[in-house]
């Protein structure tokens, strides 16, 4: 039998578990032709449009922008209008709402690591009243 050595608490738990008992590792993966599974992404970094999308795929597209000093994209599944389901809609008009802001993202402030890396739980927590607002009250863009 799969599952947690010794920890049978976990192995009877609906949250860790389906009901075909695949692993909820929350990773995103691909089954490939020759039967391997490829990783994708993380749930957690993703969202879905018809297809999943990685957050961190995009911000580079928005990043390119000179006038861009960091950039966090976040996704919520909260949006008053459908989502287009052309397969021709672009990536970047799936932007609804823009915080900006004059905060220096540092690992001295928190919000990257040293390696630039951008702590996304960090961001979210500290800009979610921003975002919030942002999306009742989108800007024009």
């Amino acid at each position: 039998m799969g599952g947690y050595y010794k920890l049978d608490e976990l192995n009877s738990d609906v949250i860790i578990f389906t009901e075909d008992r695949w692993i909820r590792t929350g990773d995103v993966g691909q089954w490939n032709k020759d039967r391997t599974l490829r990783l994708i992404d993380q749930t957690s970094s993703s969202f879905q449009t018809g297809k999943y999308i990685a957050l961190e795929r995009l911000e580079p597209i928005y990043n390119a922008c000179n006038l861009v000093g960091n950039i966090y994209v976040h996704a919520t599944s909260y949006h008053k209008e459908p989502w287009p389901s052309s397969s021709h809609t672009s990536i970047i008009s799936l932007l609804q709402a823009v915080v900006l802001t004059l905060d220096e993202w540092t690992p001295e402030s928190g919000l990257v690591t040293a390696a630039q890396k951008i702590q996304r739980s960090k961001i979210a927590k500290g800009f979610e009243a921003s975002m919030k607002e942002a999306l009742v009250r989108p800007a024009n863009l």
